[in-house]
């Protein structure tokens, strides 16, 4: 699961909650948020959509809106599985 906290200006506008292959969950106002847009996945190296993988589109968000005047978009929780390389000894 991803969450991503969006605040405008310091005003908290949303809380979204995405998990793959379930419901998205929204706390606040997400009227304004495209589900058609498909911002840069840096993981992927591509543009990702919502329906094709619901977490890193909701991942890939925070990169999407760093521009934005008085935009933070922040991911505050995500329980994807990391894989670490392996050691050389």
């Amino acid at each position: 699961m991803v969450t991503v906290f969006f605040t405008r200006d310091g005003a908290r506008l949303l809380e979204l909650s995405v998990q793959y292959g379930q419901q998205v969950k929204a706390v606040g106002d997400a009227s304004w948020l495209d589900y058609g847009f498909r911002p840069y996945s840096n993981h992927l190296g591509r543009p990702v959509s919502f329906n094709e993988d619901p977490e890193e589109w909701a991942r890939s968000l925070p990169f999407a809106y760093a521009g934005a005047p008085g935009m933070d978009v922040t991911v505050t929780a995500d329980t994807a599985t990391t894989v670490q390389a392996p050691q050389n000894h």
